[in-house]
C-alpha cells in the first residue's frame, strides 16, 4: 500500500518471537486490567446480600459502565469524523482535473549507446534528430498506437526544471516558471488542448537554442495579464547573465506538472532536441504485453543505437503521488469500521446487562399493565443520555482533531455539513439498533417468569 513504482517497500512478515511475546504481554495486561475491577467487586460482596434475592443493589452497577460507553461513543465520533475527512479528501484528489488524459498513456524511456562521458554535442544532436523523428513515425504507424511524442521527462515523473524569465520593460519577477522540452505532437498525445496559436514543428528545434515556445494559461495570465500572449517575447535566464530570447507561438490549457494539490504552475514548453535519451509518450489501445513486444521490435529498427529503457503508465506516475492519501483513506476506513463495531457492541452490552439486572422490575411493570412499547422506551431512554453526552464530547474532540489533520486534506472544509452529519447519524442509528434488540427481548418477557428471577 505504501510502495510506488519507483520505490518498493518490502516488509518482513516472518514470525518473530519478540513480536509474539509483546502481543502476549499486551493481552495479559489488558485482561488483568479490565478483569481486576469486577473481581475485586465480587470478592467484596457480603454473604448476606449475596444470598438475598433482588436486583436493587446490582442495578446500580450498570450505571458504572455508562461513562465508559459514553467515552467509547465520543472516541468513535472522532475516528469516524477524521476517517470521513480523509476519505472525502482522497476521492476529491482522484477526481481532480489533471489538465491531461492519463488513461491509456504509456511512457517509455529510450536511450542511445552514448554514455554520460560521451554526450552528444549540439551538432551531433542535430544530426541525430532524424533518427528520433523516424522512431515517432514508426510508432505512430503501428496499429494500436494512436499518437506518440517525445519529451525530456514525463509529467509527475519527479523531474523538472525551473528558469527565471524577464519581460522587457518590466521589473524582474522573482517567480521561476517550469520548463519542459517537448516534440511536436506532445500536446495532442497528452490530451492537453491548444487554445491559441500553433503547435511545434520540427523546424522549431533549429537553430539551437530555439526561440519558439508554447506557454500555458497560468503563464499567460501571470506575465501578460489582459493581453494576447501570441507573439509576445520574453527572455529566459540560462545562468548568470546569459539570456535567450523566447517568442510565444501558442497557448495551451493548464496541466499539472508535479503536484496534484496545487494549481497548475506557469509552464513553458520548448522545442526538444533529444541527445542521449528521451521519454516517449505513446497513447495506445494495446495490452501492455503486446505493447512491450512491439516496442522491442520497433525501437531498434528506428536506429541501431536505440535501446529500450523503463516502461511505465502515466496513471502509475500520477498514482505515486497518492500513496499517502490512499494509505490514510484505507486506514481511516478500517478504523472507522472498528469504531462503529465497538459502539454497537458497547451499547448492546450495557443495555443487555441493564435488562438482565432489571428483569424483576420489568416483570412487575408488565404485571401492572405496562405495554411492551413503554418497556422499550424506558430502556432506550437509559441509552439516550449517555449517547448524547458521548456525541457532545466527541464533537468537541473532532473539532480539535480536525485542526491537526487539516494540512493533509484536499478541498475539504472541517465545517462541511456531511463531515459532521455522517458520523452523527451513523452513531445515532448504531446506538438505536444496538439498543432495540435487548429492549424488544425484554418487552416479551412473561411477567410470571420475570417475577421468579433472582
Amino acid at each position: 500500500m505504501i510502495s510506488t513504482s519507483t520505490s518498493t517497500v518490502r516488509l518482513d512478515v516472518e514470525p518473530d518471537w519478540r513480536v509474539l511475546v509483546f502481543l502476549g504481554g499486551i493481552g495479559i495486561l489488558v485482561a488483568f486490567a479490565f478483569g481486576l475491577a469486577p473481581a475485586l467487586r465480587a470478592s467484596a460482596a457480603a454473604p448476606a446480600d449475596t444470598l438475598r434475592s433482588g436486583g436493587g443493589r446490582h442495578t446500580m452497577h450498570a450505571g458504572l459502565f455508562r461513562p465508559l460507553v459514553a467515552a467509547q461513543i465520543a472516541f468513535s465520533f472522532v475516528v469516524l469524523f477524521v476517517g470521513g475527512l480523509c476519505l472525502t479528501s482522497f476521492v476529491k484528489l482522484l477526481q481532480t482535473d489533471l489538465g491531461f488524459d492519463a488513461s491509456n498513456l504509456v511512457l517509455v524511456r529510450v536511450t542511445t549507446l552514448s554514455t554520460g562521458q560521451d554526450q552528444e554535442s549540439t551538432s551531433s544532436a542535430q544530426s541525430a534528430l532524424p533518427n528520433w523523428v523516424s522512431l515517432l513515425e514508426r510508432l505512430q504507424s503501428t496499429p494500436g498506437i494512436d499518437a506518440a511524442s517525445l519529451s525530456g521527462w514525463g509529467l509527475f515523473e519527479g523531474s523538472g526544471r525551473n528558469k527565471t524569465v524577464r519581460i522587457p520593460g518590466r521589473p524582474v519577477d522573482g517567480y521561476t516558471p517550469w520548463y519542459l522540452p517537448v516534440s511536436p505532437g506532445f500536446l495532442r498525445t497528452m490530451g492537453i488542448p491548444l487554445i491559441a496559436g500553433r503547435d511545434f514543428e520540427w523546424r522549431d528545434a533549429r537553430p539551437e537554442p530555439s526561440t519558439a515556445v508554447i506557454v500555458n494559461e497560468s503563464f499567460a495570465a501571470r506575465y501578460f495579464p489582459g493581453e494576447q500572449a501570441i507573439g509576445k517575447r520574453f527572455l529566459r535566464v540560462d545562468g548568470g547573465a546569459t539570456l535567450a530570447a523566447q517568442e510565444v507561438i501558442g497557448v495551451a490549457k493548464d496541466a499539472k506538472y508535479t503536484d496534484l494539490r496545487g494549481p497548475a504552475p506557469p509552464t513553458v514548453y520548448e522545442p526538444y532536441l533529444p541527445e542521449a535519451a528521451a521519454v516517449v509518450q505513446a497513447r495506445t489501445r494495446l495490452e501492455m504485453g503486446t505493447l512491450v513486444a512491439t516496442l522491442r521490435d520497433e525501437v531498434p529498427r528506428a536506429h541501431a543505437a536505440f535501446r529500450l529503457g523503463d516502461i511505465t503508465l502515466q496513471s502509475t506516475l500520477v498514482g505515486n503521488h497518492l500513496v499517502r492519501d490512499r494509505s490514510l483513506a484505507v486506514l481511516s476506513a478500517f478504523f472507522s469500521l472498528v469504531a462503529g463495531v465497538l459502539v454497537i457492541v458497547g451499547v448492546y452490552g450495557i443495555l443487555s446487562y441493564t435488562v438482565l439486572q432489571r428483569t424483576r422490575e420489568i416483570g412487575i411493570r408488565l404485571a401492572l399493565g405496562a405495554q411492551p412499547g413503554q418497556i422499550v422506551t424506558l430502556l432506550l431512554s437509559s441509552v439516550g443520555g449517555m449517547t448524547l453526552i458521548g456525541l457532545a464530547i466527541g464533537g468537541a474532540g473532532a473539532a480539535l482533531a480536525g485542526r491537526f489533520i487539516s494540512a493533509l486534506l484536499f478541498e475539504v472544509a472541517l465545517s462541511d455539513t456531511w463531515s459532521i452529519a455522517a458520523p452523527l447519524l451513523f452513531l445515532l442509528v448504531a446506538c438505536v439498533v444496538a439498543g432495540v434488540i435487548p429492549s424488544l427481548r425484554a418487552s416479551r418477557i412473561a411477567p410470571t417468569t420475570a417475577l421468579t428471577v433472582e
